[in-house]
């Protein structure tokens, strides 16, 4: 009886094998292609501010998100971040030996503007060159130093930038007021020491009251006691080091913003906060 039951599992083997076979599966569904609306592609991020250096007396370098450097007044080429390429724009607020030396000028080789009006455009960056009167040009010759000053309105990653190199006036008249509408950094001169901006007229704030820029960067020369009225008047921060910057990170209101080596100095001394 046993022999016959194993007899028989080994005659049926072979249908029961085929019962199983893959072939006789039944074929997987096609898939119905999706009549849904594709979802819409993420947004992609804002790009990166800007950088910016403060590099001693009035020398400042703005680097954008794209690479293109912007060197301001460069009295020392040793302090720059790296060497200049053709990708660069130097600008120079004048030609007198504290805001241009000659030999680097002469050498840039990237564009450059120095006391003229203009516009320049490279990638990333817009620049706009407006006169101004200038430290001194009350009393310089007029066909040697045609209104003594240039402020440059510099567009870069997202945030406008002006430079007011030397400017020496009461007001802003109202082409240049048109020229500076929206500037959220400002550097400029509070207090000289030619005698134009002065703790006394105190033409260097009023000017900056006119336009209300986001923050104040002081150029050079500033004297403790013009540090100490622009903190009060304003509040602040102190920075030794790069400004890394996008338009999240501005102030609401107008802010005091002292860079370089006597940062950590005038933040104690005036009640500065860190950036």
């Amino acid at each position: 009886m046993k022999n016959l039951k194993c007899l028989c599992l080994l005659l049926l083997s072979p249908i029961l094998l085929a019962g199983c076979s893959p072939a006789n599966t039944p074929p997987p569904a096609t898939p119905i292609p999706s009549t849904s609306t594709p979802a819409e592609p993420t947004a992609t991020s804002a790009p990166e501010g800007p950088a910016l250096y403060y590099e001693g007396s009035a020398q400042f370098e703005l680097i954008s998100p794209q690479g293109v450097r912007v060197m301001i007044n460069v009295l020392d080429p040793s302090k720059l971040t790296s060497p200049p390429t053709a990708n660069d724009v130097l600008l120079s607020s004048h030609k007198r030996d504290d805001r241009y030396v000659p030999g680097f000028a002469e050498a840039f080789p990237g564009q450059t503007m120095v006391l003229k009006t203009g516009e320049l455009n490279i990638q990333d960056v817009s620049i706009k060159a407006i006169l101004s009167a200038g430290v001194g040009a009350f009393s310089a010759p007029k066909d040697q130093v045609p209104d003594g000053n240039t402020i440059y309105i510099i567009d870069i990653g997202g945030l406008r930038v002006a430079d007011f190199g030397d400017i020496a006036q009461p007001q802003f008249t109202p082409e240049q007021l048109a020229a500076l509408q929206n500037v959220d950094i400002a550097i400029t001169v509070l207090v000289g020491h030619y005698g134009d901006m002065t703790m006394e007229n105190k033409n260097g704030f009023n000017l900056m009251d006119q336009i209300k820029p986001k923050l104040i960067i002081p150029n050079y020369d500033i004297s403790l006691e013009g540090i100490q009225y622009a903190a009060g008047k304003w509040s602040g921060y102190a920075l030794n080091g790069p400004l890394h910057i996008t338009r999240a990170k501005l102030p609401t209101g107008t802010k005091l913003l002292v860079m370089g080596m006597m940062a950590d100095t005038y933040k104690s001394l005036c009640n500065l906060q860190d950036w």
